[in-house]
């Protein structure tokens, strides 16, 4: 007789490592691209935080820990920090705009609630009509879904009220912020001519275009380049991932109808004769 508790067992062992690796793989593209280890610790606590009280509302409404639940909890991992980075990115412009650390923390959730909010809910309404699906469908997919909506309402609040009182706590401005780099790479790129060549000036901290000759665009733009062609090779190796996955999958659900189908067989057996 063959134990389908050991499939069970090892399909949630999987997803749990498939959400650790995929929340450790948003913290890390984000450190990639803010350059910040403030800023990547801020959004980065969003994530358990967040975890934390998904599971919480998981209990409220009964919803058990199974390989449909957890996956859509691995499904959501990735989703838990959009949220928390535009709040931050608004926080930390308002701070370089020169408000203090409270102000900019107001200013900056205020300017941005209502527009992630908006985006929140529209995510939501995607996922939150599978749960008044019937029959099979609705019992499979049923728990996924409300798992993906308490993750998404749960990041939202994060979001709104954890991390700007984290960023009043630890963000401070500065000259050569990383934004305010990709904001002058940005002004670089519009400057640009169609033919590649850059008209001379150079981009203040006040906002003034200073004329010279010795403007070099790849020096800003280098490392921004290099972040995204290694976002670019992550991808495409995920993605070369993909028919593997797809083989093993389909090789285990193979052999699970390879049991259940001799079980059923046995039984036919033994009852025949």
């Amino acid at each position: 007789l063959s134990d389908p508790s050991t499939f069970i067992q090892n399909a949630i062992s999987e997803v749990k490592n498939t959400a650790l690796l995929g929340g450790l793989l948003a913290i890390f593209v984000l450190y990639m691209f803010l350059r910040r280890i403030n800023h990547t610790l801020i959004i980065g606590v969003a994530i358990p935080v967040s975890i934390v009280a998904t599971f919480a509302a998981m209990y409220m409404f009964d919803v058990s820990l199974n390989i449909m639940s957890l996956g859509g909890l691995a499904l959501g991992v990735g989703m838990l920090v959009d949220n928390s980075i535009v709040v931050l990115e608004s926080i930390f412009r308002c701070r370089e705009e020169g408000d203090s650390i409270r102000h900019a923390s107001i200013r900056g959730t205020s300017e941005v609630g209502g527009a992630v909010f908006a985006s929140t809910l529209t995510t939501i309404a995607v996922f939150f009509p599978i749960v008044f699906v019937q029959g099979i469908a609705g019992q499979v997919f049923g728990d996924m879904s409300l798992t993906v909506v308490f993750a998404l309402l749960t990041s939202l609040l994060v979001a709104l009220f954890f991390i700007p009182m984290l960023a009043s706590r630890r963000i401070e401005g500065s000259e050569g912020s990383v934004l305010q780099k990709l904001a002058q790479a940005d002004i670089l790129r519009l400057k640009t001519t169609p033919f590649g060549k850059v008209k001379g000036y150079n981009p203040n901290t006040d906002g003034t275009d200073e004329p010279t000759d010795n403007t070099d665009p790849s020096a800003d733009i280098s490392g921004h380049q290099r972040t995204t062609g290694l976002s670019v090779r992550a991808f495409w190796t995920s993605l070369s991932r993909i028919p593997r996955l797809l083989f093993e999958w389909i090789w285990r659900t193979a052999a699970i109808l390879t049991t259940i189908l001799s079980v059923l067989l046995k039984a036919i057996f033994l009852l025949l004769f």
